[in-house]
């Protein structure tokens, strides 16, 4: 058995019950007040991360707007302060700003990993429930902290297990190239892969880095045409990914197959491509894709869509649903955590989940994601991830190709 199996039969009700014992009042916890709770979030807004950071503050608003709308939680109303920034020093002085001058009661990030990596020990040594949407570097979740909660992007050592599984998806490879963004997510999940592609003993012919942001590929293309591999993987978000393959031919590299990372799994990859890019497979953190006939992601574009009527190109995105997915999960842990919420029982709330969803709020809100668990020690709430495939121009869900993980703690 195990370990979640054993949170759900033995742990559970000791961590329910556990959420009265510590109830303090209202006026005890910063962030709350008889009619409003604080929730902060930072992430870019602006510049070429701003995909991920203005995503998930789109998110997020678009679920506190769809929780205040149905009466808040337990009688008060969600309010989110979200600053900007673009490089570590900034997040990390966004963090100590929404802590120490906005007092806000719990802190979303949305800046992706960069942005956890900066403001993870602050952070974790002042305790305040902390929910990064999307990280993967391991300074975040260690040393573990029951605060430093995760969402929809796991741990790096997760991903890489799910970019092995799609580098086999079409058999063993004969020989891998593998190209990685400099950037902290990327190369901490390329940092676990190249030991798993090792240990298959499956030759890693070429590692080549490149630079966010950038356009020109000759130099890993040139690495890649005389290496020959037969899959070519790209630790790379959507630009970066599809300049290379779209540079590919003219290089020399024909015939490859192409895995490419979860977050240039997104609708601006196709358009850079264009036929080039059919049959590319890459992760993706959610049981469906965006514009599919499932009546939870209809419901979710609908009230994005709504919500933001001249959304900029290729929006919304994977950070645009993580960010609603993962302020409903703060919902929940708040509704669960009574009238007087504090840090350590809101902790304990998420602590408690099983299998939660979006819904537990009301039918009125999307389950775009896949239910989520978390333990006390296990902060990682979601366990799996699925495989796309581009088919004329389209992302699709791969029929199977889900991965569950065996989170059994995640620090």
């Amino acid at each position: 058995m195990n370990a979640r199996s054993l949170w759900r039969t033995g742990l559970a009700a000791t961590v329910l019950a556990s959420l009265t014992l510590v109830a303090a009042p209202a006026s005890a916890q910063q962030g709350v007040s008889a009619t409003e709770i604080k929730i902060g979030g930072f992430g870019a807004i602006t510049g070429p991360i701003a995909f991920i950071g203005a995503a998930s503050r789109d998110g997020m608003q678009l679920a506190v707007d769809q929780i205040n709308a149905n009466g808040g939680i337990n009688g008060r109303k969600l309010r989110l302060i979200y600053e900007a920034g673009g490089t570590p020093a900034e997040f990390q002085a966004a963090a100590r700003k929404l802590v120490e001058q906005d007092q806000v009661f719990a802190v979303m990030i949305g800046s992706g990993s960069t942005g956890a990596a900066a403001a993870a020990d602050y952070l974790r040594e002042k305790k305040i429930p902390t929910y990064a949407l999307t990280v993967a570097v391991p300074k975040y979740y260690d040393p573990f902290a029951p605060n430093m909660l995760s969402g929809t992007v796991p741990h790096a050592k997760f991903l890489a297990e799910s970019m092995f599984r799609l580098t086999n998806s079409w058999g063993t490879p004969k020989n891998v190239a593998l190209v990685v963004t400099r950037l902290a997510y990327h190369k901490s999940v390329a940092d676990s892969l190249k030991p798993k592609i090792e240990a298959a003993k499956i030759p890693l012919s070429v590692v080549e880095e490149i630079d966010s942001g950038a356009r020109d590929m000759t130099a890993p293309l040139v690495a890649i045409a005389k290496a020959k591999p037969d899959v070519v993987v790209l630790a790379a978000d959507a630009a970066e990914a599809g300049f290379i393959i779209k540079q590919a031919p003219e290089k020399g590299v024909r015939g490859v197959k192409w895995v490419i990372a979860g977050s240039a799994a997104t609708d601006a990859f196709a358009p850079i491509v264009g036929k080039l890019g059919e049959g590319v497979r890459s992760e993706w953190f959610f049981p469906y894709y965006f514009g599919e006939d499932k009546i939870e992601m209809q419901k979710f574009e609908k009230a994005w869509k709504a919500a933001y009527v001249n959304p900029p190109p290729q929006r919304p995105n994977l950070y645009d649903l993580s960010g609603y997915n993962s302020m409903m999960m703060m919902g929940v842990a708040l509704k669960r955590a009574g009238q007087n919420p504090t840090w350590d029982n809101v902790i304990a709330a998420f602590q408690s989940f099983r299998n939660v969803r979006a819904s537990e709020l009301g039918s009125w809100a999307a389950d775009i994601s896949t239910p989520e668990t978390f333990g006390p020690k296990d902060i990682q709430g979601n366990d799996r991830m699925y495989q796309v495939e581009l088919k004329n121009g389209k992302w699709v869900v791969r029929p199977g190709a889900e991965y569950v993980f065996d989170v059994g703690g995640s620090s």
